[in-house]
C-alpha cells in the first residue's frame, strides 16, 4: 500500500480510478464512462486533471 501515496483515488460506479498526485486537479474532478467494448472492457475520460 505504500505505492499508493502518489496517487488520489477516486470511485465511479464501484471502480478506484487513481490519478497520480503530480498531475493538477481542479476543485471539481468529472469521470465519466466512455465506451464499453467487449474485448478490452471500459474505457474512462476524466475532466479536471491537468498536466
Amino acid at each position: 500500500m505504500d505505492n499508493l501515496i502518489n496517487y488520489h483515488v477516486f470511485n465511479y460506479e464501484g471502480i478506484k480510478v487513481y490519478i497520480n498526485k503530480a498531475l493538477n486537479i481542479d476543485e471539481k474532478v468529472y469521470i465519466y464512462q466512455k465506451a464499453k467494448l467487449p474485448l478490452i472492457g471500459c474505457i474512462f475520460g476524466v475532466k479536471g486533471v491537468s498536466i
